[in-house]
């Protein structure tokens, strides 16, 4: 399988001419006068679609945002892929985002024993790695039992089963002595969640490139061959009610929902004209250390001694101007000596400098911390801003003081997120992450640093 992905990094940047130029080389052929503009149009419908410049549309160019993930198109599809390794390889840093995204478990993928052989076989293709690996847990479900419910069934026939509507009988039969209006239950394969499985199966089908996938499909669809092809729309998942009987179908429906929720289907040809599937790194970078926190927090310490009692995340901590919300990333309660002491802690998903004044953060990140230490009748003292970073942990210290008794301490630190997980060895480096975070935790170290 040839690979079709147009591959940007975070942020970068493409003049018209090297995307030109990136297209025709993953379609092995020439594109005509317009191509691009019409490319530009369908990216720009997603953007409004999602009410965000995913990309950045310019006259000459386009530019990748924070938003990483894929959008396929009708021929080839754009991969904005995290920066997150220490090289600029494609297919590893790839696995840094499937591994953080594994982590925290995202809705509608489910990516439990995942095989990175497939991701490296789908030639980093990541459209083709998901469908791969919902085939082939698709075909493991329904191999060992495909879903069945009873259907209430209505039907005019001439031998009585189950029990006689009278209603109907009397309405519609009365003068067809030897017609009867039965009313009964079925245990039959053609269901709701089965006919969703179909569908997104025939859509998936006519839009891989891969003849092993196509052909885990046919293997499938052969069991469906009694459940109806009905054309699924959103409202039809509203209708699945998941029981304790049905409740292992849920991870499957739940990516049926994305494919039909973020597609352009052409209904007639049963075809998949454009899919995306995005995330904001910004909210990644937060949701994945959040998560990691508090999975991890008995082995977390603050100042190397202290335990960490509780963490909470998007905790409403006052209101500015009585109108705007204050709501940190994260607050830790650690037990300091016979007191309770708190540390407010705030991701930011940029990368700074050390060679910058301020290693570059913004006026308005230091604002913002001031609001966040002054909301409260009792202040914060001790704020934390977190930043991705790389090869080398800088930390950096401020301190504000007011009067003698009343100051403010804004901490610099960074995760290393080309850490996180060896992409060679595929290995998720757990206690990396927790020394990391120690290192970030340790604050009395830090307030010597100028």
């Amino acid at each position: 399988m040839k690979n079709k992905c147009v591959n940007l990094y975070e942020f970068q940047k493409l003049k018209n001419y090297e995307l030109k130029i990136k297209i025709e080389k993953c379609l092995g052929r020439e594109i005509p006068n317009g191509y691009i503009k019409k490319v530009k149009s369908e990216l720009q419908r997603i953007n409004q679609k999602l009410k965000s410049q995913i990309i950045q549309l310019n006259y000459n160019s386009i530019q990748a945002s924070q938003y990483v993930g894929f959008i396929k198109l009708k021929d080839f599809s754009i991969q904005i892929i995290p920066k997150l390794y220490r090289e600029d390889k494609s297919l590893p840093n790839l696995q840094y985002l499937i591994v953080m995204l594994k982590y925290l478990n995202v809705e509608g993928v489910s990516l439990k024993k995942i095989d990175f052989g497939a991701l490296g076989k789908a030639k980093g293709d990541l459209f083709e790695f998901l469908i791969e690996i919902y085939t082939k847990k698709l075909k493991e479900q329904i191999y060992a039992g495909i879903y069945r419910k009873y259907i209430n069934i209505i039907e005019d026939s001439e031998y009585i089963r189950g029990k006689l509507n009278v209603d109907l009988q009397i309405k519609y039969n009365i003068t067809k002595p030897w017609k009867f209006y039965c009313e009964f239950e079925e245990f039959i394969e053609n269901n709701p969640i089965n006919q969703i499985f179909k569908y997104t199966l025939t859509l998936l089908k006519k839009t891989t490139r891969t003849n092993s996938i196509k052909k885990t499909i046919d293997e499938i669809l052969v069991l469906f061959l009694n459940v109806d092809l009905i054309k699924i729309k959103l409202y039809h998942f509203k209708k699945i009610y998941f029981t304790r009987l049905n409740i292992f179908y849920k991870p499957l429906i739940d990516f049926c929902l994305l494919i039909i929720s973020q597609s352009n289907i052409d209904f007639q040809n049963r075809t998949i004209e454009s899919f995306y599937f995005l995330f904001d790194m910004n909210l990644l970078f937060e949701k994945f250390i959040t998560e990691f926190i508090k999975k991890n927090q008995d082995s977390l310490k603050i100042n190397e001694k202290h335990n960490i009692i509780e963490v909470k995340d998007q905790v409403q901590i006052g209101l500015l101007f009585k109108e705007f919300n204050l709501k940190p990333d994260l607050i830790i309660t650690y037990k300091n000596g016979e007191k309770l002491s708190k540390i407010l802690l705030d991701f930011k998903y940029k990368i700074l400098s050390p060679s910058v004044r301020h290693f570059g953060i913004s006026q308005s990140d230091f604002y913002q911390m001031f609001a966040y230490s002054q909301s409260q009748k009792e202040k914060f003292n001790n704020i934390i801003l977190l930043y991705p970073g790389k090869e080398e942990i800088i930390s950096g210290f401020f301190k504000h003081e007011f009067d003698q008794n009343h100051f403010i301490k804004i901490f610099i630190d960074f995760i290393n997120l080309d850490r996180i997980y060896e992409p060679y060895t595929r290995v998720f480096n757990k206690f990396e992450i927790i020394n990391n975070l120690n290192h970030v935790f340790n604050l009395e170290d830090k307030q010597n640093l100028k």
